[in-house]
Order: structure tokens, then C-alpha cells, then sequence
């Protein structure tokens, strides 16, 4: 059995030149049953949307290593939303969610499942509130999952909710944000608050394993 990810910075397979980012999948597989063995393909990249990751090829590739039986989690919105850039910009609406759907009638016809996934939340605050920056697009994930009848995590709100108590502080240790000198590729440290460092994708791989580990259909893969 094969998990295949599609999707954005946050579950892509990150190298030693992005260090400490990490995308989530990538710690994944410490909650997965050894003896299933469960091989992971991540087409994941940084940067992309339901349009460009079709438009690349990317979603290509992965359905031709996509067979009977595996299972493809999908995860895209963070730059869905970006009205500037015409290359990646989908309606929330109409193309998103249509980019959503053909994506998973193409693996529903190898016979492998779908599992969608919004995103996580960024770590952005006013007046000491965390906020929610995604628009609608994690809604119309979950409403055309409704239509569909397919699992949908919602990461989003599920991120939201377990941030939301503490302060910003506290919270980046989630994520990219790095001080002065202490990482090679970031010297003068960074403040990223989307993407996830090592610590942040444990956490996350942590949310997505207990989110199916509820579910009778997939709690026999995992630990």
C-alpha cells in the first residue's frame, strides 16, 4: 500500500538546505503499523495550488504511481487565496473546489481513497488574538467532502483550537521562527509563521493520527 501526498510547504519532503523546515508527512510514518508496510510517495511542493500542482504535472505524476487500494491525502488552500499571483489563484468557490473534485475522481478511478485535509492554521495575531486567515476555502473543502462522502480532516480548525489559548511566544515553537545564529541556512534567523519546523511537524503528524485513529476504517494502519 502506497500513502501519496499532494500538497503545498506544509507536507512537502524537505532537504538539508531548508533545515529546520519540515513538512509534517515526513514524520508520519512513527504513527503507521511497520508491518503494513505502508510506503509513502510525497508529491507535496512548496508554493503550490490545486491549479498549479495540476498545471505542473505534479498531480500527473502522482496518480501514475497511485493503484488500488492506497491512499491519497490532499491538502491545499494556503495559496489557492492568492489573488496576485494568476498562476495560482483559484475561486474558493468554482475552480478550487472543481480542482479538489477532479483530483479525486481521477484517483477514485484507480481505485485508492481520498482523504482531504484544510490547512493548518498560521501563527498570526492581532491584539494578542490568533486569528483565522484562510478565508472560506477550508469550508468549501469540507462542504465538497460532504457531497462526496469523504473523510475530511479539518486541520484547520483542529490547529486553531489547540493554539488558540496561548500566546505567540509559546505557539512558535511550532514553526519557523528561529533566532539569530543558530541554523545554518537561517543565520539571521527567520520569522515564518506558516511553516512548520521539526517539533511542529511531529505535532501535526500527531492531530492527523488521532483524527484517524477515530475512524474504524483506517485505525488498524496505525499504532
Amino acid at each position: 500500500m502506497n500513502f501519496v501526498f499532494l500538497g503545498d510547504s506544509l507536507m512537502q519532503q524537505n532537504d538539508m538546505s531548508t533545515f529546520p523546515q519540515t513538512g509534517w508527512p515526513s514524520k508520519f510514518n512513527k504513527f503507521v503499523r511497520p508491518e503494513k508496510e505502508i510506503l509513502f510517495k510525497n508529491f507535496a511542493k512548496n508554493g503550490r495550488s490545486t491549479k498549479s500542482f495540476i498545471d505542473e504535472g505534479l498531480f500527473d505524476a502522482a496518480l501514475s504511481v497511485t493503484k488500488k487500494g492506497d491512499i491519497a491525502f490532499i491538502s491545499f488552500g494556503h495559496n489557492d487565496e492568492k489573488k496576485e499571483d494568476e498562476t495560482r489563484y483559484t475561486d474558493s468557490k468554482t475552480s478550487y473546489v472543481n480542482n479538489l473534485k477532479f483530483m479525486y475522481d481521477k484517483i477514485k478511478e484507480k481505485g485508492a481513497d481520498v482523504i482531504f485535509l484544510t490547512s493548518i492554521t498560521r501563527l498570526k495575531y492581532q491584539d494578542e488574538k490568533l486569528l483565522r486567515t484562510h478565508l472560506d476555502y477550508p469550508d468549501e473543502m469540507k462542504k465538497l467532502a460532504l457531497r462526496l462522502d469523504a473523510k475530511c480532516i479539518d486541520l484547520e480548525k483542529i490547529t486553531y483550537d489547540e493554539l488558540k489559548p496561548y500566546e505567540y511566544f509559546y505557539n512558535s515553537k511550532y514553526y519557523m521562527v528561529l533566532p539569530k545564529g543558530r541554523y545554518d541556512n537561517y543565520m539571521e534567523g527567520l520569522v515564518d509563521n506558516t511553516h512548520l519546523n521539526n517539533l511542529g511537524a511531529v505535532w501535526v503528524s500527531f492531530l492527523v493520527y488521532k483524527e484517524l485513529k477515530k475512524d474504524d476504517k483506517y485505525k488498524d494502519l496505525l499504532i
